[in-house]
């Protein structure tokens, strides 16, 4: 710039128009929306101050996003509030008010501040009052009495001038460094409204402030002193230049004529940049050296670290004639932090990025867009403006960041929360031809400013943005076949296997997503080549490097409408670093060509269903991507019955977690394996949407769906558990299952609150093979030990001779068979277990007990059964314990008559 950085837009601006360019007549658009709460394109106005005997200053014409062609000067005509024309003196350097209203041109010889408004031309200046550092508690009434002595002339020359982050005038030379303020105030050393008073342009325009006798408004440059051993040296435009061979110093800075500029910063742009002071000196050949200031308003001085930027800045590159040709005398900054510089006795601009790459040396300046009528460019300067509306007020939803606007497809497209997500960002626009211009954004009222739909398909860094809308108006177009755009990750990416590129194509009412992609141009004929450049991290287009037919760029795929996911490590070796992306249209059958949206980066890692830090007989944490999807016997079945999948990959919040089970050696030794394939270690069931399915968990890391075959073949790998009929004699979306428990191989659940269970039926292929679910009745403790008495018994087994149910105590009745107090242990679950039973008789044994069995327990007169156990698979390793009682008095509580 000079820059004007510094504010961020808040316009009302209105949308007309709409995306495609096919679709103006016919289809219902946004005709507005409410505020200008998006990021623009990067927009600018470039000035050019020509000093001879007199200073003219023109406006500089050229493609600043595309930066092609050569520059058009347009004269200004200046005049003054009388209406008198108006010719600026010789020499001077000039930069923007922070709101982009005023040249701000500062003559240090004259002691004047020069303001040019932008849209009318109209002239007003005011006088600039110098005060050294030891000068800060002057006082006001001393400078009235003889304001001469004060004027900035007297203090030495001024070379560069631009405006700070903060919004004050800042100036530099051979007198030092300044800050400009509007009011020293009470003249003392730290004035209590120092740092609200850097808005001197109000202050000069309304004259707000006329200090002196005859009504002259002046404005204050106080000077900060460097801290420590920290130095600048200085000298005035247009003096001899000589050779200094003395080693840079990053303490001991020269600048030597030239211009200075202070760099976009990611605070206005929602880019990559630190903001820095850049002087683009005519010391040692024409050097760019960079210092980050750090201003100290209590003692008013200067910290800063500084270094080299780049050199031959003062080079004759076009073999042109003339005392001290080629010297730089202007800077300002343009497109994503390039930077044109103006040379003396040279008719041609010259465009590098900041780390001193040359993108353009020839660029011509034409007098009224004549080439035959080029300006010899004379001592003077440049400045620029530059506007970012940076989407600070996302109107939709706060919780989104500045680069993202909410909308109906944010759930189809965001991948915010992927490890590593990044969005791209535009560094060079080329289209192959242009719809639309970019909008002018310098216009002060808004009306003038509008960013009609379709005309902002042309402003680039549109694409910096996120635009989630189902109609996004956030978009570039790459004007047809061959136009592209090259853009910039924040972050290089080292490809690995799961690294993606994300690229989104808006046309308007288009679905989210199409399968295949490609299928997408049968909707709309708009595609894209997607192509990355490997080991690259400059972080700045080289015009060499980076040619669009480079044959180092590696194409991962063709885009096309709506949402296009890219695996690099298909196409790109891991561990390639990609920073830079370019999208290439390549066949687009519309006017205005493919529509991009935007483009993002991330790691597509699957989510962890299982971790093996939990179960640690895993191999593996098991992800979404573990599901084996192959062909032939393990493919999973893609039936959909009653509108219910037969085979889901559940998410992680949806696995049972006391479902997932260890087979024991046992069953795994049953089971076995089968030649060439993986063996099943483990199940797991999930609870997907209300329903039930289970799965087996391999050996080697992959999950696969339990096989049904009573459903059918087709079914075999479903993971939807069965149910006791056919499903088509269901209406699914009634039916909610539950998982309860394993029961060896057995699954047991509940249908809509009944319980079920699927028995196991053999192994097929070292795999489960499955039934259709049956009834099945879970065993209640009062129902497994009941004493043999009157009040009821299983069969006429045995001959009771005395009938008694609990005695008045609470405590054991007793039947007598033989002499014998005898008690029967029943077994009506549907499972085998074997009964540890413990009496204060005959101590603890053993009776195995099948299922829907009952047994007896013997023991002589006055024997109390103290402890019954049950297990299944006792012994083995599966054993379970299912029951549990012990003690008389619990015991004999639960023991009630009748027995059923």
């Amino acid at each position: 710039m000079k820059s004007l950085k510094f504010i961020s837009l808040f316009l009302l601006i209105y949308f007309v128009g709409c995306n495609e360019y096919q679709q103006l007549e016919n289809e219902a658009i946004p005709t507005h929306e409410v505020g200008n709460h998006k990021r623009m394109a990067f927009n600018q106005d470039v000035y050019l101050l020509n000093s001879t005997n007199k200073s003219e200053i023109y406006k500089v014409g050229f493609d600043f996003q595309g930066l092609q062609g050569d520059a058009t000067l347009t004269k200004l005509d200046l005049w003054t509030e009388d209406n008198q024309d108006f010719e600026l003196p010789r020499g001077g350097h000039m930069c923007v008010s922070p709101d982009n209203r005023f040249l701000t041109v500062v003559i240090a010889k004259r002691s004047r501040i020069y303001l040019i408004d932008l849209n009318t031309y109209e002239v007003r200046s005011s006088l600039l009052l110098g005060y050294r550092y030891d000068q800060r508690q002057t006082s006001i009434s001393t400078v009235r009495e003889n304001p001469q002595a004060f004027y900035m002339s007297k203090i030495g020359g001024i070379t560069q001038v631009d405006v700070d982050q903060e919004g004050f005038l800042f100036i530099a030379g051979k007198a030092g460094f300044f800050r400009v303020v509007s009011d020293r105030g009470n003249g003392m050393q730290d004035p209590s409204n120092i740092n609200t008073g850097k808005d001197i342009w109000t202050e000069i325009w309304e004259r707000d402030d006329p200090s002196l006798e005859n009504n002259e408004n002046w404005v204050h440059a106080l000077q900060y002193k460097f801290n420590g051993n920290l130095s600048v040296e200085s000298t005035e435009d247009g003096e001899e230049y000589f050779e200094d061979v003395t080693p840079f110093n990053p303490k001991k800075v020269k600048f030597r004529g030239g211009d200075i500029l202070f760099t976009q910063n990611s605070n206005e742009t929602d880019g990559f940049e630190h903001q820095r002071l850049i002087s683009f000196s005519q010391w040692k050949g024409g050097t760019a050296i960079y210092l980050d200031l750090e201003w100290n308003w209590a003692t008013q001085t200067i910290q800063f670290d500084a270094g080299k930027v780049m050199g031959g800045l003062n080079m004759n590159r076009n073999n042109e004639s003339g005392k001290g040709t080629g010297r730089v005398t202007g800077a300002a900054l343009t497109g994503d932090n390039m930077v044109f510089t103006s040379h003396h006795s040279s008719k041609f601009l010259q465009l590098r990025t900041l780390d001193g790459t040359v993108v353009r040396d020839d660029i011509e300046l034409q007098l009224d867009g004549n080439e035959e009528n080029l300006l010899i460019h004379n001592w003077g300067d440049m400045a620029s403006t530059q506007q970012f509306d940076r989407n600070t007020n996302n109107p939709n939803d706060k919780t989104l960041s500045n680069k993202e606007i909410d909308g109906q497809y944010f759930e189809d497209w965001y991948k915010g929360e992927k490890e590593g997500h990044q969005y791209a960002e535009v560094k060079l626009y080329r289209p192959k031809r242009r719809i639309y211009e970019p909008n002018d954004l310098s216009q002060p009222d808004p009306e003038e400013s509008y960013n009609a739909t379709r005309d902002s398909r042309g402003n680039a860094a549109n694409a910096d943005l996120a635009d989630y809308r189902k109609n996004a108006q956030k978009f570039v177009s790459l004007g047809g076949e061959g136009g592209y755009v090259l853009m910039q990750l924040q972050t290089p990416i080292k490809v690995n296997s799961y690294s993606t590129l994300q690229v989104v194509e808006t046309s308007w009412n288009r679905a989210p997503q199409f399968t295949p992609t490609s299928s997408g141009f049968n909707s709309y004929a708009e595609k894209a080549k997607v192509f990355v450049l490997p080991n690259d991290d400059s972080r700045y287009y080289s015009d060499t490097d980076m040619q669009v037919d480079d044959p180092d760029w590696i194409e991962i795929g063709e885009a096309f409408i709506a949402n296009n996911e890219f695996s690099l490590s298909e196409t790109v070796s891991e561990g390639t670093t990609i920073k830079w992306i370019m999208i290439k249209d390549s066949g687009s059958e519309t006017p205005d060509g493919f529509d991009l949206n935007f483009v993002s980066a991330y790691e597509f890692k699957p989510e962890v269903l299982i971790t093996q830090d939990d179960h640690p007989w895993l191999p593996c944490d098991l992800t979404e991507d573990s599901f084996a999807i192959r062909t032939g016997d393990d493919n999973p079945s893609t039936k959909v019955r009653g509108g219910e999948a037969m085979f889901r990959i559940p998410q992680a919040n949806e696995i049972i977690e006391s479902s997932i089970i260890e087979l024991t050696q046992e069953q795994k030794d049953f089971l076995g394996t089968k030649s060439g394939r993986s063996r099943v270690i483990g199940l797991f069931t999930a609870e997907i949407d209300g329903k039930l399915h289970a799965y087996e968990i391999h050996d080697d890391c992959s999950i696969k769906g339990i096989r049904h075959f009573e459903w059918g073949g087709e079914n075999k790998n479903a993971s939807f558990v069965p149910l006791p009929l056919n499903p088509n004699n269901y209406d699914l979306s009634q039916v909610t299952t539950a998982f309860k428990k394993w029961k060896g191989f057995d699954l047991v659940y509940t249908l809509n609150g009944e319980t079920k269970k699927v028995p196991f039926a053999n192994k097929q292929e070292a795999r489960l093979r499955y039934k259709k679910a049956i009834d099945y009745t879970e065993p209640t403790w009062n129902s497994v030990i009941q004493k043999l008495s009157g009040c009821g018994e299983i069969g006429d087994k045995v001959n009771i001779t005395t009938e008694l149910c609990l005695t008045p105590t609470g405590g054991f009745a007793r039947s007598t068979i033989e002499g014998s107090d005898v008690f029967q242990l029943r077994n009506p679950s549907d499972d085998d277990v074997t009964f540890i039973v413990t009496t204060n008789t005959q101590g603890t044994f053993e009776i195995f007990a099948p299922a829907k069995t009952w047994h007896f327990v013997k023991g002589g007169t006055g024997t109390v059964i103290t402890n019954v156990k049950a297990y299944t698979d006792f012994g083995g390793t599966s054993q379970t314990e299912v029951w549990n009682k012990g003690g008389t008095s619990t015991l004999g509580s639960e023991l009630n008559c009748p027995m059923q």
